[in-house]
């Protein structure tokens, strides 16, 4: 009845403020991504305990504890991660990546399709960021002789990233998703492979029909 649906939207109003911290914090230049994450988690344990009462002050220590060993593991991959990104810089297998790249692929969409399938390699063995640090400099040359839509090959290498993020062996979303369900990695990988085909389809339709993210930037004069 339209009397729940009022009541629900109330009951709701208080967990939408989250998001709204998060996203308006941010787009508002309020503070950084990272200022954001502490600021959403202090605003959530303040619901938590004192308006739903669904977290104790006993729960607190084990709460922080559990925190602290999730985060020290995720830092650990990370920063194995950046050594590996550091090693492959020293070493030029960037450029002798986009050589390859460019000798395989004979014209944007082979080039972009070669391109998501080395990000989503990436994303699932190296950090996102260190990733992109490392081979857009060396990629953006290309793209642009290839007279590719920078936003475009943005938008392809953001989502190639995010899918190699949830893959094995070290993929650190799919690391942290699991670390907070409390489930092994090898009872997830092979359920959430059909979700990554999609995801993987749906990426493939981005590089064929570019409009599909050109749309809003050009609706917007960008």
């Amino acid at each position: 009845t339209l009397h729940d649906l009022w009541w629900s939207f109330l009951d709701a109003l208080i967990p939408l403020g989250l998001p709204i911290i998060i996203f308006g914090g941010i787009l508002g230049g309020v503070f950084t991504p990272t200022e954001a994450a502490a600021v959403a988690v202090f605003y959530a344990g303040v619901v938590g305990l004192f308006v739903y009462r669904s977290i104790k002050w006993s729960d607190l220590p084990r709460i922080f504890i559990d925190s602290a060993v999730m985060t020290a593991n995720v830092c650990f991959l990370l920063a194995v991660a950046a050594v590996v990104a550091w090693m492959l810089a020293v070493a030029q297998v960037p450029a002798r990546v986009l050589e390859l790249m460019q000798t395989l692929s004979a014209g944007p969409t082979a080039f972009l399709v070669l391109t998501a399938l080395l990000f989503i390699v990436l994303g699932a063995v190296l950090e996102g960021l260190p990733a992109v640090i490392i081979l857009l400099p060396t990629f953006l040359p290309v793209v642009k002789q290839l007279n590719i839509d920078i936003i475009h090959f943005s938008i392809v290498v953001v989502a190639a990233t995010g899918i190699g993020l949830f893959l094995p062996p070290i993929g650190v979303g799919l690391f942290i998703a699991c670390s907070i369900a409390n489930v092994r990695m090898d009872r997830v990988i092979g359920p959430m492979m059909p979700y990554v085909a999609f995801l993987c389809l749906g990426l493939f339709l981005v590089i064929l029909f570019p409009w599909i993210t050109l749309v809003l930037p050009r609706l917007f004069g960008l």
